[in-house]
């Protein structure tokens, strides 16, 4: 066995100084620098579309969502109560620069329906998604006081007082028209409104002869399903 040899404290500080870091060698060993390539731009306008339809009348009409970014290409799909249909369904920007939207609400009932269009082009940051929101009303009703309007006049005495028609509907205000059937002895004002509405019914017998005299009120409107309604009058001249 070799005998132990002492070491200068010099001889160590020699050693350590020649295996020494330096900056030089940090800077040989670093790794390169890593690029993180961009994601291509992709964008949609509406992001919110909201409408109201009615049952039993056409659907509404299509709606357009336009597209901008960088070269891409692109997907479409929907999930919600279905009613959406797009158009395309995929596409390359900027060729395709717009999405069709049509709309089927024929067998939806009345209520608040949400539907989300996605739209996904691959290495984008995100999808997109268009929200549609659709309120279905029911057809309007007509509701009109049926019952018969009897004025009676003694010959010599004051002209009936005039009554009052209220007309209304349900679902939403609708126009209507309220006509008489041929009689001139009766009148009605106004005669076009919109619902709802009170109605000045009044009659002018100072013409007639003594008897009993039949008229009616026909009130139509064109957006609802049980229009025309009637309302008789009767006027009883003594």
């Amino acid at each position: 066995m070799e005998p132990f040899q002492a070491v200068s404290a010099r001889a160590l500080l020699i050693g350590l100084s020649a295996n020494a870091v330096t900056p030089e060698s940090l800077a040989c060993s670093a790794p390169a620098p890593v690029t993180v390539p961009e994601r291509p731009y992709f964008n949609a306008e509406p992001r919110l579309i909201q409408f109201t339809g009615q049952r039993g009348t056409p659907p509404p009409e299509p709606r357009t969502v336009f597209l901008d970014g960088d070269r891409v290409e692109y997907r479409t799909s929907v999930i919600g109560r279905g009613f959406t249909t797009p158009s395309p369904r995929t596409g390359t920007l900027p060729t395709n620069d717009r999405v069709t939207l049509t709309f089927s609400t024929g067998a939806l009932a009345a209520a608040i329906y949400e539907d989300q269009v996605i739209l996904v082009a691959p290495g984008a940051s995100q999808s997109i998604i268009v929200r549609v929101l659709l309120t279905v009303i029911d057809t309007p009703q007509l509701l009109v006081d049926q019952r018969p309007i009897v004025f009676r006049f003694p010959r010599g005495g004051a002209l009936p007082a005039p009554r009052a028609l209220y007309v209304t509907a349900t679902a939403k205000p609708i126009h209507f028209e309220a006509l008489i059937a041929s009689e001139t002895w009766v009148m009605i004002n106004p005669g076009v409104a919109q619902i709802p509405a009170n109605l000045r019914v009044e009659v002018d017998p100072r013409t007639l002869a003594s008897g009993t005299y039949n008229g009616l009120i026909r009130v139509t409107a064109a957006e609802a399903a049980n229009s025309p309604k009637e309302v008789p009058v009767t006027l009883i001249v003594d």
